[in-house]
């Protein structure tokens, strides 16, 4: 019988694709994948209300998926609550309901039913997943054109993520940005960039932002999203920080010519998966955000 995994989407656009990607990697091995969608919209907008609500950014048919249903859902939530899973399990000697999160999954190691909740950033799901990815976004019509664009010499995309990330102490700070334009100015013909951000008015205030050529604004808890990720991958080159919507917008468009600039660690005080590749630049991460 084949076997079935139930994976669930949340948090941003970056990290609904790495759970997509992950999603096809098990499709891939010969399993039946199902999508829940459930949990993306119980962040609580009023008591963060920095922190703006998910979710899906894309049709799930883009992807090939259908998503559980909702009765199964809560059926299979039910058993796991009460540890019926666990209690079949054990009586019938037979692997029939397994959990799973990144690091404890095994793909030699599969129950009949499986689910799995994370947010599955690892390389070797991404390096299986790209092509994929990339025909399943041009669906998307912007997306499509912004592929079949060629990139302009130099351009190169700066993201910022300020506002949930100064509630979680993870901000980068002036001096990552400051080295990370510095670096492009000296390694990069024709530079110039555009900054995509969640905080315009700290951008504005800070001087060594003068010379940006634009500033895309998204507000929290509007849905500019697939838009601004539309235009993101009309560059050529990233400074990513530590946030996945650019990290996913440089894994989707980058090529032998481009330079990709990543924090390290990308985060200071939280677990998290190194995803950058050998070419790509770090750029230290040791210092709290003003």
């Amino acid at each position: 019988m084949k076997k079935i995994a139930i994976v669930e989407i949340l948090g941003g656009l970056g990290n609904q694709l790495f759970q997509l990607a992950f999603a096809n990697y098990l499709k891939k091995n010969n399993v039946r994948v199902l999508i829940s969608t459930n949990i993306l919209d119980k962040v609580n907008s009023e008591k963060n209300p920095v922190i703006a609500r998910r979710k899906l950014a894309f049709p799930l048919y883009y992807f090939g998926f259908e998503e559980i249903n909702y009765v199964l859902y809560k059926f299979l939530k039910l058993i796991k609550k009460l540890k019926i899973s666990t209690f079949l399990n054990k009586i019938t000697g037979k692997k029939i309901f397994g959990y799973a999160n990144q690091d404890t999954f095994e793909l030699n190691n599969l129950h009949l039913v499986n689910q799995y909740y994370g947010y599955w950033q690892k390389s070797e799901f991404i390096s299986e997943s790209k092509n994929f990815l990339v025909k399943a976004l041009e669906n998307e019509k912007s997306i499509k054109q912004a592929l079949s664009s060629q990139p302009k010499k130099g351009s190169t995309a700066l993201h910022i993520r300020r506002t949930d990330y100064i509630e979680m102490d993870e901000a980068l700070s002036i001096d990552f940005y400051k080295e990370a334009i510095q670096f492009c100015k000296n390694n990069i013909d024709d530079f110039r960039y555009s900054i995509f951000t969640d905080d315009i008015d700290w951008v504005e205030s800070q001087s060594i932002f003068n010379d940006t050529d634009k500033i895309f604004w998204q507000e929290v808890n509007t849905d500019k999203t697939v838009e601004h990720f539309s235009e993101m991958i009309k560059f050529e080159n990233f400074i990513v920080g530590n946030s996945t919507f650019s990290l996913m917008a440089a894994i989707i468009r980058n090529n032998k010519l481009s330079k990709i600039i990543i924090a390290d660690p990308w985060f200071r005080n939280q677990k998290y998966t190194d995803l950058a590749e050998t070419s790509w630049i770090k750029i230290k991460n040791d210092q709290t955000q003003s």
